[in-house]
């Protein structure tokens, strides 16, 4: 393994890339990130009560690093609902804001998916 020669690190995403100098030439980026903060702020808005009424609620928090192994699981995030609640479902539990299991009941109301 090559040597680390720089590190940025952004205290808003938890986000840190590291550039290692491989020795022959390459570069390699590796990309971490702390998702405690995320995991935190899930919990907070699950156990807090809601009196919302709408149809759309908001389900998850989905860090960049979780949006990029959906993108490598060849999930379309923008188009196939299901797979992303499946993903986040058995992947990242801890990331869900409500205590709510969605599956592939879905309804369309004016052109929009509602999932029940």
């Amino acid at each position: 393994m090559g040597h680390v020669y720089d590190r940025e690190y952004d205290p808003y995403t938890g986000m840190t890339h590291e550039y290692i100098d491989e020795g022959d030439g390459s570069i390699t980026i590796r990309q971490k990130q702390d998702l405690s903060g995320a995991v935190e702020f899930a919990k907070d808005v699950r156990n807090t009560p809601s009196k919302e009424k709408e149809n759309w609620r908001h389900y998850a928090v989905i860090p960049a690093l979780v949006l990029h192994d959906m993108y490598k699981a060849k999930i379309d995030v923008a188009k196939d609902p299901k797979a992303v609640f499946q993903f986040i479902n058995k992947n990242y539990p801890a990331l869900k804001v409500t205590d709510r299991w969605h599956d592939d009941r879905r309804a369309k109301k004016d052109g929009r998916i509602i999932v029940k």
